[in-house]
């Protein structure tokens, strides 16, 4: 095989890499009985947040938004 066949280095400067998730945190926590007084998760949700897809952060961060425009 020769290097024409199989490249050794590869061009990936046209990708771009997602690093970070989709979050609501304002990085000022301030944990209530039940949630976060700063970005209104539940504590559950901060707990599992990481695991959650990006759809399911998404309907989150959109259900708390519609809490603070009521």
């Amino acid at each position: 095989m020769t290097d024409d066949e199989w490249p050794l280095e590869a061009d990936f400067s046209d990708t771009a890499l997602v690093t970070t998730a989709s979050s609501p945190c304002v990085k000022e926590c301030r944990i209530g009985e039940d949630h976060c007084l700063s970005c209104g998760r539940s504590l559950k949700d901060i707990q599992d947040w990481r695991d959650y897809s990006e759809d399911k952060r998404k309907n989150i961060m959109k259900s708390l938004e519609d809490k603070q425009n009521v």
